[in-house]
């Protein structure tokens, strides 16, 4: 996913870091903007656990597809009337 991120322009450099106690641990250098996107992302996902409860795995894709159609804006007036 840092890669990912990376890729994004969001993350300009990471490195693992290796642990004595053999956990594994990131070291990030963020860009500014990416760093303030993904914590209003991880704000949002706060904002909508806290009120219903964890987001599971499985419900990550349909959050994801609610942002894309939220993303797309609201359907003009009488788009459901066409034909």
């Amino acid at each position: 996913m840092l890669e990912k991120l990376m890729l994004a322009g969001w993350v300009k450099r990471f490195g693992e870091i290796e642990r004595a106690e053999c956990s594994h641990h990131f070291a990030v250098e963020w860009v500014p903007s990416g760093k303030e996107k993904l914590l209003t992302i991880l704000t949002l996902i706060g904002d909508i656990e806290s009120k219903g409860g964890p987001i599971s795995d499985e419900e990550l894709p349909f959050l994801k597809a609610v942002a894309q159609l939220a993303a797309m804006g609201d359907p003009p007036e009488n788009s459901s009337h066409s034909g």
